[in-house]
């Protein structure tokens, strides 16, 4: 009967169709936010394909952007802050950001069987020990003067780029025999940064010593670009713990910048 009316009178016939498009956009909206939750955009990915990538929920989660459009908000910090106080934010599969400022604390881990990483390096003197647990960094940083510096919450580790520690986060959990490509970001021995494409194989477990006769059963990875081919090993201490025993070549060493923050 309303709708009789509403055709009766051209000016409640107008008001009525309005209303049914409002409602319809409404209905539209909502569906568009809940299919754009299930995938998640990397803000700053430029046009990578990290669908491509494999990834694994096994070292730290992160809150990350579900907008299908980017915002200006700038640092991944402010992001995450953004989407804390807005409430949109969800858990996802641990992602490796490719040249792009990781606030460590500012990372959230939402699952209580996260298996933290223990990253070693060494590049000029400097010596750098991380532990990853539970979404929270600790661990030390001694840099050639020696003096050694606590790393928490308050230590910000700002830029926090190194290749092979891309293709680490892409290999766990260890396979046997997997093969695969990551593209990963490098700096070069005359600081030019750029994208390049790793092969990447898990030849294995196997053992080896050091130079005190201590025996030690690790990991054997193989990483290939053009014709240079590298090989370091993964320690495996626990099932909480991962130890990088050799690194790759130098030019590919970790590149920290720090920022403290009080």
């Amino acid at each position: 009967m309303i709708f009789l009316y509403a055709i009766r009178d051209h000016k409640i016939f107008a008001r009525f169709t309005l209303l049914l498009m409002c409602l319809l956009c409404s209905y539209s909206a909502q569906s568009q936010t809940t299919d754009s939750a299930k995938s998640v955009i990397i803000p700053g990915s430029g046009n990578l394909d990290y669908t491509k990538l494999r990834q694994y929920d096994i070292t730290f989660n992160i809150y990350l952007q579900v907008h299908q459009k980017r915002d200006s908000l700038g640092t991944l910090h402010d992001r995450l802050k953004f989407l804390e106080r807005e409430g949109q934010v969800e858990r996802i599969q641990v992602m490796r950001l490719i040249n792009q400022p990781v606030h460590f604390d500012s990372v959230r881990a939402t699952n209580q069987s996260l298996k933290p990483i223990f990253h070693y390096s060494k590049n000029k003197a400097r010596k750098i020990e991380l532990y990853y647990e539970k979404g929270i960094v600790t661990g030390k940083y001694t840099p050639s003067s020696g003096d050694v510096i606590t790393i928490n919450n308050s230590f910000n580790l700002h830029h926090f780029d190194s290749n092979w520690l891309d293709i680490i986060l892409q290999l766990l959990p260890l396979d046997e025999n997997y093969h695969t490509l990551v593209q990963t970001h490098e700096v070069n021995a005359n600081g030019k940064s750029g994208l390049v494409n790793y092969e990447v194989e898990v030849v294995g477990q196997t053992q080896i010593t050091d130079s005190q006769k201590n025996t030690f059963d690790v990991w054997k990875v193989l990483t290939r670009k053009e014709d240079q081919e590298t090989t370091f090993f993964l320690e495996r201490d626990s099932k909480e713990v991962l130890k990088i025993i050799s690194p790759v070549s130098s030019q590919q060493m970790m590149i920290l910048e720090r920022i403290f923050r009080q």
